[in-house]
């Protein structure tokens, strides 16, 4: 994400405003953070997506769905919310990888720099932990007619190309295909990592059968990317619910009302 100097200046003077909650429904994209508690025995930070790491280009126009997802899953297992734009995390992110080198040198890693992010969100706002979480694209294993990666099975969906095909009955798929899973991070209020987990949440391709001579003898398979992996809400929200186990557990019995809306919007969970 581009930005000027002085835009950047903007973005961490807000930090300085104090974390807000999230919570606000029909937020706009690219929006200041919305305040809306909700009840819960402990607050939680819930970071943008892919605070620490770039979000893959073929997730930018269907991560909005896992951001609302996923925040919709933490408040209903009944955490108040807390969160910021993702620009003032990001600048605040590579502030504390600079800081962690400048202390330890180039042995510093991520948990040496999680420390000083933490440090700096706590400055500002009381809470119990941070989750950070983070899309990327994995490699699904392939066999049969299903598709296999982080803890989940999918089966294959199927597109017939014009030409007319006959599928033969034992018909069976090797190789791999693109599929995303959601990485979370927990951190304690001193930044310690309490949890790593990641999740299958969808694939991203369908494949296209067809064959040159229209025949069983002669099918060809090739990748067509699907325009909305996270249509699925329940798929989606499983793994949402199996990337924060066992710090989360699943204790809804169903869908979370939303918060009354505001006048402001949520940061935008895409760079």
């Amino acid at each position: 994400m581009s930005a000027s100097a002085r835009a950047w200046r903007i973005a961490l003077g807000a930090l300085a405003l104090g974390l807000v909650c999230s919570g606000c429904t029909g937020a706009a994209p690219n929006a200041t953070t919305v305040l809306a508690a909700s009840p819960g025995h402990q607050t939680l930070v819930l970071l943008p997506l892919n605070v620490a790491t770039p979000l893959p280009a073929e997730l930018e126009d269907s991560s909005a769905a896992v951001w609302s997802a996923l925040r919709d899953y933490v408040r209903g297992q009944g955490a108040t919310l807390k969160t910021l734009p993702l620009p003032v995390a990001r600048q605040l992110w590579l502030a504390s990888i600079r800081a962690a080198q400048t202390a330890m040198g180039k042995q510093s890693g991520f948990d040496d720099a999680a420390v000083y992010f933490v440090r700096r969100l706590a400055e500002n706002a009381d809470f119990d932990a941070v989750i950070m979480p983070s899309l990327f694209v994995q490699r699904a294993h392939l066999e049969g007619v299903k598709a296999e990666w982080d803890g989940v099975e999918r089966e294959l969906e199927f597109e017939m190309a014009r030409r007319s095909v006959s599928l033969p009955e034992n018909l069976a798929v090797e190789g791999a295909a693109p599929a995303a899973s959601l990485h979370a991070i927990v951190l304690d209020a001193a930044g310690a990592k309490l949890q790593e987990q990641q999740a299958g949440l969808a694939l991203l391709v369908r494949i296209r059968v067809g064959s040159a001579q229209g025949s069983a003898e002669d099918v060809r398979f090739s990748f067509i990317p699907i325009d909305q992996p996270f249509a699925d809400r329940a798929q989606l929200t499983a793994g949402i619910a199996r990337a924060l186990a066992p710090f989360l557990p699943d204790r809804s019995s169903g869908s979370t009302a939303p918060d009354p809306p505001h006048d402001v919007g949520e940061p935008a969970p895409r760079s």
